[in-house]
């Protein structure tokens, strides 16, 4: 008898997991995105459209950013 309430148990967990559980998850839509080649579009970063600007120390500081560089970190 015990047997068979285990079995039985055992039945209904398998038939949880493998039903139940795959229709209450969220489900995720696949999508195909098509690459685009082209060099049309403008917002692409070259060194034409890129400029260099110095900062000093106090300029870092300033404001509420923190810039930090991996050669020359700001404590």
């Amino acid at each position: 008898m015990k047997k068979w309430g285990l079995l039985l148990v055992f039945a209904l967990f398998l038939v949880f997991i493998f039903n139940i559980l795959p229709i209450s998850q969220d489900k995720v839509e696949d999508r195909i995105y098509e690459q685009n080649d082209k060099d049309t579009s403008d917002d692409k970063m070259t060194a034409e459209n890129m400029q260099k600007i110095e900062l000093t120390e106090e300029q870092i500081y300033q404001g509420n950013l923190l810039l930090v560089n991996n050669e020359h970190p700001v404590h």
